[in-house]
């Protein structure tokens, strides 16, 4: 008993450090974006004082999300440096957005809408140096859904191979039940702190289980575990399984778009990957194809923002 109290005592201590070390990340991203947005408040003011032709102003953006809004890592590892859509996003256009991102990866979408995460989003929305003179985000950038069905919890959504087909459709439309009603909350959220702005989503690729995965214990893969002891063996009938998995949250999130109260916008990311060398693993872009996602990002952006990225 005494090992046990000892062992839940470590286990306790650890998770503090990491959200300790979750939360000091945040704080800091939120502390260079404040720098940003007031070096470029003061260049426009200065223009304007010269004489000079006002500044345009970039698209100032607040990202929530998983690992394709916050992977840290380079492709498969195991060199660590953030490479995701958010960072790639932020490097691109003309001029450059300003992104606050509150993004962590393993978040499933219930972590993303979660009372904490809502807290902190609360928070610098209303923090009003995070916006410039406008006040709020032009618009919010999201990514969830993926973490709700890949990892592994993924084998509750797979047959055994004996009931034939590896997807069970049944289970996974229940388990998109509280994908969406993480979404619905999102749009709440929205209405109350942040009325009128914009959302953009996007329904990730089309995974391959392969079992890739980066090189550190307890991370990945994400897939073919689930398959695997499942006896589900057939590679193309597993690929299929993951793309039909995927197109029924696509389905869910053009429903979601339809709706013109909710204010969403679905980017349509499926079909973006066409090499299998794009994949770094199981569920990730190599940090090359995370570019690529992310000017599908910006040209959406740009279409519906003229000028400003």
């Amino acid at each position: 008993m005494k090992r046990s109290n000892a062992l839940a005592l470590r286990l306790f201590a650890t998770r503090a450090k990491l959200l300790d070390a979750i939360e000091s990340e945040q704080e800091a991203r939120a502390r260079r974006h404040q720098e940003r947005v007031m070096a470029f408040e003061a260049r426009a003011s200065t223009a304007i004082s010269s004489g000079k032709a006002a500044l345009v102003v970039p698209l100032m953006l607040l990202a929530n999300g998983d690992s394709w809004f916050n992977y840290p890592l380079v492709d498969n590892g195991p060199l660590c440096r953030d490479t995701d859509i958010i960072v790639k996003l932020g490097k691109i256009g003309r001029p450059k957005p300003f992104i606050l991102s509150v993004a962590h990866w393993g978040d499933t979408s219930v972590d993303e809408l979660a009372l904490p995460k809502q807290k902190r989003m609360k928070e610098q929305l209303q923090n009003k140096a995070n916006w410039g003179a406008r006040g709020k985000p032009d618009a919010i950038l999201i990514s969830a859904g993926g973490n709700d069905i890949a990892g592994d919890q993924f084998c509750i959504f797979i047959n055994d191979v004996q009931a034939g087909r590896p997807l069970n459709r049944a289970r996974l439309q229940e388990a998109l039940g509280m994908i969406e009603a993480s979404y619905q909350e999102l749009f709440d959220f929205r209405n109350k702190y942040a009325h009128g702005v914009p959302i953009y989503g996007h329904c990730y690729d089309f995974a391959v289980p392969d079992g890739s995965s980066p090189p550190f214990p307890g991370v990945g893969p994400w897939l073919k575990p689930s398959f695997d002891f499942s006896g589900q063996t057939n590679m193309a009938a597993n690929k299929q399984a993951v793309a039909d998995a995927l197109k029924l949250l696509k389905t869910l999130l053009t429903k979601l778009a339809s709706k013109a109260s909710n204010r969403f916008h679905l980017i349509d990311t499926q079909g973006t990957i066409t090499r299998p060398s794009e994949w770094a693993n199981e569920l990730h872009p190599t940090e090359a194809t995370f570019e690529k996602f992310a000017d599908v990002f910006r040209r959406r952006l740009a279409a519906d923002f003229p000028g400003r990225i």
